[in-house]
């Protein structure tokens, strides 16, 4: 297994910069700061060398196109158009960086207390499913962080709203159209007790039955012309997850189904999204390529976890006809739980594909 110093010294730097940022208005902004240099300077991490492939592909003339055989042909437009207009693939991670840390920002600046910020930048850079995926599929990266926005519009105004981010989105990454779907949560409150109980149901049934459930997902992919050989290898190639990170999602979800009818209507929307991430995780146990839509919802972690645990004051939570509270002392011991797991998913991510290296040292 591979494991970076790099890596460990980001978080470290992460957290002294979440210190600083408590003790100085003015440092309010570094640990942004430095998430973006983590990523601007990394050099061909994930799949950071097909993405270097690209770009000079699609910067060879019309000459040297015709002469060649090369399997970019299906690349969103946006993308494309925009490894044209910069002057080398190091500028797209940078341009692309930033506009992803701008998106986590606004978000965060916009929505979360002083007091919540800091947790949720620690969701952020230690959930390896955020951050660190991200990283890797640029293309997606890019739609994610147009969602991001689409989603505090949407929200602020009308669910429509957030139609027009999402065909947006679809042309540096066409699976974004999922996220319409979305448009249907912004309704201001939280999920009935039977939309849960369906919700909870659906991955169980789905895993139980999921070799004749997956013939559904091919005929979506068809419809909306993402059964391409890339998504048709995620769909085939059997890779799954295991009974105990099923397990950790279905306990996840119970969480946000209970404690999350604490927060504001005003953001429910944000909640009910984590609960869509961590049902889709779920259903990795009978095929991966969940994960690649839950990569869409999985950010809202970053809201809807300090919203619910850094309240400042104890949860009265309704269950079973009675209402219990939960205190500050456990929520904090929820919290240390969440990191850890966390934490834990990254172990999936020590490998050499995933070992950061920056332009410095490559």
């Amino acid at each position: 297994m591979v494991m970076n110093v790099e890596i460990v010294l980001f978080w470290l730097f992460v957290i002294f910069s979440i210190h600083k940022y408590y003790g100085n208005a003015y440092f309010r902004f570094l640990p942004y700061i430095v998430v973006f240099l983590f990523m601007a300077i990394r050099y061909d991490y994930g799949d950071g060398s097909a993405y270097r492939e690209m770009f000079y592909v699609f910067n060879l003339s019309a000459q040297e196109m015709k002469s060649i055989e090369y399997t970019y042909s299906d690349i969103e437009p946006l993308y494309v158009t925009l490894n044209r207009l910069l002057p080398s693939f190091q500028a797209v991670v940078i341009i692309t960086s930033a506009f992803y840390v701008t998106a986590f920002c606004f978000l965060i600046s916009k929505i979360l207390t002083y007091e919540q910020r800091a947790l949720a930048i620690l969701v952020w850079v230690l959930h390896p499913y955020i951050l660190m995926v991200d990283m890797s599929t640029i293309r997606q990266g890019i739609a994610i962080s147009i969602i991001i926005v689409g989603v505090y519009v949407a929200n602020k105004r009308k669910p429509v709203w957030l139609i027009p981010f999402c065909l947006f989105a679809t042309l540096f990454h066409k699976s974004a159209i999922v996220c319409v779907f979305a448009c249907f949560l912004f309704e201001k409150r939280p999920f009935s007790f039977k939309t849960k109980l369906v919700t909870f149901l659906v991955p169980v049934i789905f895993l139980m039955f999921s070799d004749k459930l997956l013939a559904l997902i091919r005929l979506f992919l068809s419809v909306f012309n993402l059964d391409t050989a890339n998504y048709l290898f995620y769909l085939n190639n059997g890779n799954k997850n295991g009974i105990i990170a099923v397990g950790v999602s279905l306990i996840m979800m119970l969480f946000f189904m209970v404690f999350g009818d604490s927060v504001d209507n005003q953001n429910a929307v944000y909640v009910k999204l984590s609960i869509w991430a961590v049902t889709l995780e779920a259903l990795q146990g009978a095929m991966q390529q969940f994960g690649r839509v839950s990569m869409y919802f999985l950010p809202f972690f970053v809201i809807s976890l300090p919203l619910i645990l850094k309240q400042g004051s104890p949860i009265r939570i309704h269950l079973l006809n009675r209402i219990i509270i939960v205190s500050q002392k456990y929520l904090m011991l929820v919290e240390v739980c969440f990191l850890f797991v966390f934490i834990w998913k990254f172990r999936g991510f020590m490998t050499p594909q995933y070992a950061y290296t920056t332009i410095l040292t490559s």
